[in-house]
Parts: structure tokens; C-alpha cells; sequence
């Protein structure tokens, strides 16, 4: 299929998508430098984290709510609170006010914003793409995404130091167009059965959130996929956590390249830095070779060969402290990658009942927090284990992610397969029992 092929509301949102991100990249992930630097390390790590608490309440209420009203009104939702909360952070940054407390405030709104964005931009994006478009589509989002994540942290490194509130009015201007185009532009794409005002009725009662999100849980199928999911998403999150802190420790002094009586050497902070540079780099330079891949080979065969690649990869960057295998391995997780993430993320969205899906992409978002919790504790376990265990430790538990996988790749294929034909991937409660027993022979 050709990029003209999708539906409106997909080329509006990776064009969107892409400027808003680049903005984005430009600023927010440096604010945290910025709260560290005016309140003390402890104040904003605090904080942070209780922004991020909110953002994951906001985007489980928004789940549920866009299954009830429509995926629209919490776009927009969102994209207003957004505004509110970039202009008044860049009020807060400007030398008229200089209220760092103000800032940290703004801050908690656009982590609402975010988790009010999430489950309702998934399931619109759902709700006008077959399984079939979705790793084309998908794809396209993460090289976009990637591009603009590599654009943006470069121009934001130079800049934010010395234009921290004119970045903001640049992202502040960029959110009010987005806004704007969402409004008039972006069409509804869910029109749930029941009246506006029965929907609305459901906001004051937790219990009904609940139900929905019970629903979910019983949904063996899909939980197991999240696991899976999580346990081979997990090998990445090593490079922000155990991988650097060990070779900051161990690598020391180590040469790259050497010609005559010259040489380029690194410590392992810079090898931290290079390898991170080189993923993002060659995720926008090999998607592009990773779809004419996905067309000429089986879908199984990319995608188990893909996650093989990923976690083999990123364990052996848990162990190794010489440069250039280290740069191999990267390079080996990197395509790895780019071939199985989409793939991963088109199952995601086409096993999620069609009626629920705001609710499941919320779910769904539970993996990355999942795998950050265990990039994280690798981190303790490196106090105790040696490096050898860790990379071994790391790769047990990403091949138990991809075996998982297999395991259940039967029942995920099914359910792909009644979407494609028109069934939908429904599990709903008149079926439950049916599914749950079914969901049993696993």
C-alpha cells in the first residue's frame, strides 16, 4: 500500500506527530535538568515521579472514557491541556516571572495531557486501519518518531541552556496549530451505541471503570501477550540503566581507532553515548530497509529472527567492554529492532476488541513501565552479580519473553484472523465464557 492509501486522520497525525515531537524533544527532556538545577535533585526527582504517577491515572481514565464518548473529545481534551500547560510553562521560564515552582506544576499538566492523548490516539488510529495497514503504518510512526527524536535532541542539547523560553513559545505555537487541526480536521472514528448523556452519567462511578478494566485483565490471551511483550521490551531499557552504569565502572580507557602515533579513545561514559547515538541514528536509517524486509519475508520468520537479534544483542552489552563489539551488537539489537517493533505493535492492535479499545491500548501501555521497573533493578542486582551473570540473567529473561510468544502466536494469529475477516478481535462479556475457556488451553 502507498502513504496516500490511509485514512485522513493517519496522515494528519504523523505529519503532526513528527513537528510535535520534534519540538517536544527539543524541551521537555532537559526540563528535568532545568527542576534539578533551581530545586535540588531530590525535590525534582520527586516531583518528576509523581508526574508520571498522574500521566499513568490520566491515561487509564482516558482508556476507558474514549470507549464511552468517542476517541475526539479526549484528543482534543488533551491538546488543550497541552497549550495551557506549555504557555504557562514558558511564562514561568521567562524572566518576567522566573518560578521554577510554577514551571514543575505545568509540568504535572502535560503528563495529564500525555496520558489523556495516548489510549484515545491508539484507538483512533485502530479504529480506520485493517491488520494489514497497521505494519506499514506503524513503521512509518517509528521512523518518523525516531527522526524527530534524533533532530530534536541534538537541536535541544545546543539550545536549551541559553533559549529555554523561546523553545517554549516554539512548542507553545506548535500546540496551538495542532490543536486547531485536530479540531477541525481530525474526524470521529468511534460513535459508541448509547446516548451522549448515558456516557457522560458513567464518569462519577468507579465501579464501571473498573468492570472495564476487569474485562481486560480476564483477557488471558492478551495479558500473556503484554508479558511477553514486557519481558523482551525489557532488554532495552538495560542501555539506560545497568549497561551504563557498568561501563562507566569497568570500561575505562579503551582506543577506537589508531593510525601512526595517534589515536581516538573513550571512556565508558563516551562508548554509553556512542551507542546511543548509533541506535537512534540507525533506527531512522534501517526502517527504511526494515519494511522492504517485512514484504520480502515471512511475517514469523522477521519477527522471531527480529526479537532474537534485540535481546541477544542487548545482553551482549551487558557483559562485553570492548568498543567495537560493543558497536557490532548495537548495530545487530538496532535492526533487530526496527524489523520486530512493528510487527509487535500491528498484533497489539489488531487483538484488542473493537469495542474496547481505548481500555486495552491503556493496558497496553503498563508493558513500558513494566520494563522500565526491571531496567531499573538490573541496576541493584549488578551490586551483587558480575557481569557475566547479568548478560546471562538478561538474556534468560528476554528469550523467555519471545518463547512465551511462541507459545501463544496460535491464539494471536486467530484472533488476527477474525479482524481481518470482519469479525473484530471481540471478547466481550456475553462471550466471556467462551473466551476464558478457550484462553484455558493456553
Amino acid at each position: 500500500m502507498k502513504f496516500r492509501d490511509f485514512h485522513p486522520n493517519i496522515r494528519i497525525r504523523i505529519a503532526l506527530g513528527f513537528f510535535g515531537s520534534l519540538l517536544f524533544n527539543m524541551v521537555i527532556p532537559y526540563m528535568a535538568i532545568y527542576f534539578a538545577r533551581e530545586l535540588g535533585s531530590a525535590v525534582a526527582g520527586i516531583a518528576l515521579t509523581g508526574g508520571v504517577i498522574v500521566g499513568f491515572a490520566a491515561s487509564f481514565l482516558s482508556g476507558y472514557w474514549s470507549d464511552r464518548i468517542g476517541r475526539k473529545p479526549l484528543m482534543v481534551g488533551a491538546e488543550f491541556v497541552w497549550l495551557g500547560s506549555y504557555a504557562l510553562m514558558a511564562l514561568a521560564a521567562s524572566a518576567w516571572v522566573d518560578s521554577a515552582w510554577l514551571a514543575l506544576a505545568a509540568s504535572f499538566g502535560v503528563q495529564i495531557g500525555w496520558g489523556l492523548f495516548g489510549p484515545s490516539s491508539d484507538g483512533m488510529l485502530l479504529d480506520v486501519t485493517s491488520p494489514e495497514q497497521r505494519k506499514y503504518m506503524y513503521s512509518i510512526f517509528y521512523w518518523s518518531n525516531n527522526l524527530a527524536i534524533a533532530l530534536g535532541g541534538m537541536v535541544g542539547a545546543y539550545l536549551f541552556a541559553t533559549h529555554l523560553t523561546g523553545l517554549l513559545i516554539a512548542l507553545t505555537a506548535m500546540t496551538a496549530v495542532s490543536t486547531a487541526i485536530t479540531l477541525w480536521r481530525i474526524d470521529e472514528t468511534h460513535r459508541p451505541a448509547h446516548n451522549y448523556a448515558a456516557a457522560v452519567s458513567a464518569f462519577a462511578g468507579i465501579g464501571d471503570v473498573l468492570r472495564s478494566y476487569g474485562r481486560v485483565l480476564r483477557d488471558r490471551t492478551f495479558m500473556l501477550f503484554m508479558v511477553a511483550n514486557l519481558l523482551v521490551l525489557s532488554s532495552e531499557f538495560h542501555i539506560g540503566n545497568y549497561i551504563g552504569v557498568r561501563l562507566a565502572d569497568e570500561m575505562g580507557i579503551r582506543t577506537l581507532f589508531s593510525w601512526g602515533e595517534s589515536s581516538l579513545s573513550l571512556n565508558g561514559v563516551q562508548m554509553l553515548g556512542l551507542l546511543r547515538t548509533e541506535n537512534t541514528l540507525f533506527v531512522v536509517l534501517f526502517s527504511i530497509l526494515a519494511v522492504a524486509a517485512m514484504r520480502r519475508f515471512k511475517e514469523k520468520h522477521t519477527l522471531f529472527a527480529g526479537m532474537i537479534l534485540y535481546v541477544t544483542g542487548y545482553a551482549f552489552q551487558m557483559y562485553s567492554n570492548d568498543p567495537w563489539p560493543l558497536i557490532v551488537a548495537m548495530a545487530l539489537a538496532t535492526w533487530g529492532e526496527v524489523v520486530n517493533v512493528p510487527i509487535r505493535m500491528a498484533y497489539h492492535g489488531s487483538i484488542t476488541p473493537d469495542d474496547a479499545r481505548g481500555a486495552y491500548m491503556a493496558v497496553g501501555g503498563l508493558t513500558h513501565t513494566g520494563a522500565s521497573m526491571i531496567g531499573t533493578l538490573a541496576v541493584s542486582l549488578g551490586a551483587v552479580f558480575p557481569s557475566w551473570s547479568m548478560g546471562l540473567i538478561a538474556l534468560f529473561v528476554g528469550v523467555s519473553g519471545i518463547v512465551l510468544f511462541a507459545g501463544i502466536t496460535p491464539k494471536l494469529d486467530e484472533r488476527m484472523h477474525r479482524a481481518s475477516s470482519g469479525d473484530g478481535a471481540q471478547v466481550s462479556p456475553a462471550s466471556s465464557q467462551q473466551t476464558n475457556s478457550a484462553a484455558a488451553t493456553l
